[in-house]
Parts: C-alpha cells; sequence; structure tokens
C-alpha cells in the first residue's frame, strides 16, 4: 500500500496537492494510478491547477496527459494540515 506525506493510504480517485521539492510548486491533480511497490514516483495523477512559489494564485491547467508524482510528497485537499486556497478576484 502506498501513502501520502501523513500517512493516510492514498487510493485512486483521491483529489491532492503535490509539494515536489524539486521545483518549488504545488500541483493540484487527481490520483488516476498507483503503484504501491515503489517508494518514489508511484502515482499518476490527472493536473488540474499549479502555483508557482511566491505567487498568491493557482493557474488552472489544460489536458496534459497523467503526471507521475511521488505520492510522499503529496497531501489529500481534506487533510486539516493544508490550508485551503484563498479565493482570488
Amino acid at each position: 500500500m502506498a501513502y501520502y506525506a501523513d500517512g493516510t493510504p492514498a487510493k485512486i480517485g483521491d483529489l491532492v496537492v503535490n509539494k515536489a521539492s524539486w521545483n518549488k510548486q504545488e500541483t493540484v491533480l487527481i490520483v488516476i494510478g498507483i503503484q504501491a511497490s515503489s517508494e518514489t514516483c508511484n502515482a499518476n495523477g490527472i493536473v488540474l491547477a499549479q502555483k508557482s512559489d511566491g505567487f498568491p494564485a493557482w493557474f488552472p491547467m489544460g489536458p496534459q496527459g497523467a503526471w507521475t508524482v511521488t505520492l510522499k510528497e503529496c497531501m489529500r485537499l481534506d487533510a486539516p494540515e493544508f490550508p485551503a486556497p484563498a479565493a482570488t478576484s
């Protein structure tokens, strides 16, 4: 079984935020595949939005195919540790 950063088991269909350490961006995605036998690059997801470090707004992303992410760098959007993004006008 694969787990998120907070220890929660990962499931297909989860809406998560990936906070990858290598690119200083946060990405919102839907998990569409999990490879439980791997520690890194162990999930695929469809990207919905992205926010770069230092920018206050989330930018919607168009169709890009599936991205590969490491689940230990992800949090479910409904996790208490994740503050909901503020609405921008």
